[in-house]
């Protein structure tokens, strides 16, 4: 049989599973950046991933099922997406100037998937409790990543030893939170690429050892 008339391999069922999965969730992230943590619909979701809502509900069991889902694969990209960014091959400071070059970026960009990923943030503090714990997991690697760029660098002799990694990792997080509800709730004012020179610049005089 040549080529041309080779019939496409068929996908299992864990295949067709987990692209409908992928699609709902792809469907849901957008409608949260676009509306909000709730202010959407099964129906909705499986509307804009070209299924139904009942399959949605089958999926995820419920709204507040695929909720936790998203907040979960959410969590795992941004992990995915920053802290390999800041393991090895640089030095402690270079490693630190490359997270916050990423992260403004990102910021710059609004994608579908930050945006949601603040919202979502956000609402973990009032309205939607149990969605919580991702983001304290997140906090706490976010936080365990630049306290060892930190002392990485203490060890190699290019920070200040009188540092206290914990303190100017948690500096560093909130550094990072308050610039994005700054940049998300406006009015953007701001020159973000002059502010990111000027803050490298800071933060780099500010740890490094001379």
């Amino acid at each position: 049989m040549s080529a041309a008339t080779t019939k496409p391999k068929r996908r299992t069922q864990a295949e067709r599973i987990a692209q409908s999965e992928h699609k709902i969730l792809h469907a849901a992230v957008t409608l949260i950046a676009l509306k909000g943590p709730t202010d959407w619909t099964l129906a909705e979701v499986g509307k804009n991933a070209g299924y139904t809502g009942g399959l949605v509900s089958h999926r995820f069991g419920s709204k507040n099922g695929l909720l936790l889902a998203v907040t979960d694969r959410i969590v795992e990209l941004f992990v995915e997406k920053n802290l390999t960014q800041i393991v090895g091959g640089k030095s402690s400071s270079k490693l630190l100037i490359s997270f916050f070059d990423l992260y403004i970026q990102q910021l710059k960009e609004g994608s579908d998937l930050f945006i949601a990923y603040h919202r979502l943030m956000a609402e973990s503090q009032s309205t939607l409790p149990q969605l919580r714990p991702a983001f304290e997991k997140i906090n706490i690697r976010l936080r365990a990543a630049f306290e060892a760029a930190i002392v990485e660098g203490q060890t190699d002799g290019s920070l200040r030893p009188d540092l206290n990694p914990e303190f100017e990792a948690y500096s560093f997080a909130a550094l990072f939170r308050g610039l994005t509800n700054l940049w998300l709730t406006g009015p953007r004012d701001l020159d973000i690429d002059r502010y990111a020179k000027y803050e490298c610049k800071h933060l780099l005089a500010r740890l490094a050892h001379n």
